[in-house]
């Protein structure tokens, strides 16, 4: 089974309701920062999947820096859905970072993986103000 993104940003907050609907505020591409190391204090990485097949969907988000593929941080998420998915099936991925430590500018990427395929990949810039 082959997964693809349909939405994916990197923003200041998110939400999802009992309804499946999700909202999304301030997104960014690109990080500002006087001095270095630098602790970002909240990001949401907000990712949707169309899926076909009801099952369990292990996924993992991670932020690397590009120029050594260095973890800094990641999480592990777990997707049951039990029921018969219908033509509107999919998972919605939130996930919340808090304190990211970002030792330098640069550019860094937050991968996300689903039953070991790659999803997508959301570049972020950390750049000196």
């Amino acid at each position: 089974m082959s997964l693809k993104a349909n939405l994916a940003v990197l923003c200041d907050n998110a939400s999802l309701d009992t309804n499946s609907k999700i909202s999304v505020n301030g997104i960014f591409e690109n990080i500002f920062s006087d001095s270095f190391p630098y602790v970002h204090p909240q990001l949401f990485v907000v990712v949707s999947v169309p899926i076909t097949e009801s099952g369990q969907y292990n996924t993992t988000i991670s932020l690397k820096k590009d120029e050594n593929k260095n973890e800094i941080a990641s999480m592990k998420l777990i997707h049951t859905i039990s029921e018969p998915v219908a033509d509107q099936g999919k998972i919605l991925i939130v996930g919340r970072f808090v304190n990211i430590t970002l030792s330098e500018e640069g550019s860094y990427s937050f991968y996300v993986v689903v039953n070991g395929e790659d999803i997508v990949r959301l570049p972020l810039k950390v750049l000196h103000s």
